[in-house]
């Protein structure tokens, strides 16, 4: 059974130039910001001019140092020298899909670059990072992607199972005696 996620499901792509970089187990969001003009009249009666949404974009994503995730990242600052040095367009993908149909927009970096270490051990790092779309979108969009259904149910009357559902894969924890 597959239900309808709103803006699509998955992980972030950059792509800036020749680079691009696909973090396939970043957690973002994806806002879109009013933007308007209000005009207030003599007697104090507002009327706002809707210009638009200007898209905001956060993502974290993990490097556990483990595997490709740190060629990845190093991928993520390739692109990021490209826009910042080389001026080229940043194209975000705020939920990249490799099977399903993606928004993308044009953006700026709106954050700091700041990798920062997990806990007081070689374990992973974190990082943090924010886009503003260049241009302003004129309606909200209404993509959505099929999904299979993931999640938590809890089983039994003393609330001590856990039921974790992944696609057609069950796993079956006991949180109590």
């Amino acid at each position: 059974m597959a239900y309808k996620h709103i803006w699509g499901f998955g992980g972030v792509k950059l792509v800036c130039g020749a680079h691009s970089a696909t973090l396939s187990h970043a957690i973002g969001e994806i806002r879109f910001d009013p933007i308007q003009a209000v005009y207030e009249t003599l007697n104090h009666t507002l009327y706002p001019i809707n210009m638009g949404w200007r898209v905001h974009i956060e993502f974290e994503a993990v490097n556990t140092g483990c595997g490709d995730t740190y060629s990845t990242h190093q991928d993520v600052m390739a692109v990021l020298n490209e826009h910042r040095l080389g001026g080229s367009e940043l194209t975000v993908y705020p939920r990249y899909s490799t099977t399903d149909d993606n928004l993308s927009y044009a953006c700026n970096l709106a954050s700091s670059v700041d990798y920062q270490t997990l806990a007081p051990v070689k374990a992973a790092q974190r990082i943090r990072l924010a886009f503003d779309s260049v241009s302003l979108v004129y309606s909200l969009p209404t993509l959505t992607s099929d999904q299979v259904p993931t999640g938590l149910c809890q089983l039994g009357g003393g609330g001590n199972n856990i039921l974790l559902l992944g696609g057609t894969d069950k796993l079956l924890v006991k949180t109590g005696a």
